[in-house]
């Protein structure tokens, strides 16, 4: 395969696209690449620079970044637990779901609603 190919670059693209897709229709649930594998009939290393190179970050860090974006969303728009929100992005672990946002936003899930 030559990824300067524009067919190849388009496939590489699609596929990353889908796989952003499939892990958007699954915020609650930790998918792994061994799903990612199965369902989009591709390997694993496939998947991972195809995704890299169509978004600029990894498939871990992006789905991180966007499942904080969505946690951050909630914060501001809803009345909903922190606890809550994490676990509909897949966090059963409110003190994991903590590190990560602040990873991503610089203050607790608290702190970034009471500065809202």
């Amino acid at each position: 395969m030559n990824p300067k190919h524009p067919r190849v670059a388009r496939a590489h693209a699609s596929l990353a696209a889908a796989v952003r897709d499939y892990l958007d229709q699954h915020p609650e649930r930790r998918v792994t690449l061994a799903e990612l594998e199965t369902e989009f009939h591709v390997s694993g290393t496939t998947i991972k620079s195809t995704y890299r190179d169509a978004f600029g970050a990894s498939l871990y860090a992006d789905t991180k970044r966007r499942k904080m974006l969505a946690a951050a969303d909630a914060l501001r728009n809803t009345n909903r637990t922190v606890l809550e929100i994490a676990g509909s992005l897949g966090y059963d672990n409110a003190s994991k779901f903590a590190a990560a946002f602040r990873s991503i936003h610089g203050v607790s899930p608290t702190e970034y609603r009471a500065g809202e």
